[in-house]
């Protein structure tokens, strides 16, 4: 579970006034102390407490890709999915899956 932000700001709170990190995880409930003790080094190492950016998985179509995908839709290149996951995979040397297509232009609303 994810610490919100107003929980991450008391924890900093606690931990300038010098709180351990497992008293810290009991007053706040449903936290390990393992955690307190990374968002402690985060804290001094950023002096922030919010997120990196660029966190978890990274995007396979770009916005590009997904306007490729409709021209080659319009311009009857590709029909179907699978059409269009191999004309990305033989034009773009982008190796995805139908259901990405497909959610792609699902997303598009197309």
């Amino acid at each position: 579970m994810q610490l919100t932000a107003e929980r991450r700001e008391h924890a900093i709170t606690l931990i300038q006034a010098r709180f351990s990190s497992r008293e810290i995880a009991q007053m706040l409930g449903n936290i390990h102390h393992t955690s307190i003790l990374q968002l402690k080094k985060k804290y001094k190492e950023t002096g922030q407490v919010k997120n990196k950016e660029g966190q978890g998985r990274k995007q396979i179509l770009y916005e590009r890709n997904e306007r490729t995908l409709i021209y080659r839709i319009m311009t009857n290149e590709a029909s179907t999915a699978v059409a269009l996951q191999k004309s990305l995979k033989i034009n773009e040397n982008i190796n995805v899956s139908v259901n990405t297509v497909r959610k792609a232009l699902k997303k598009m609303e197309w």
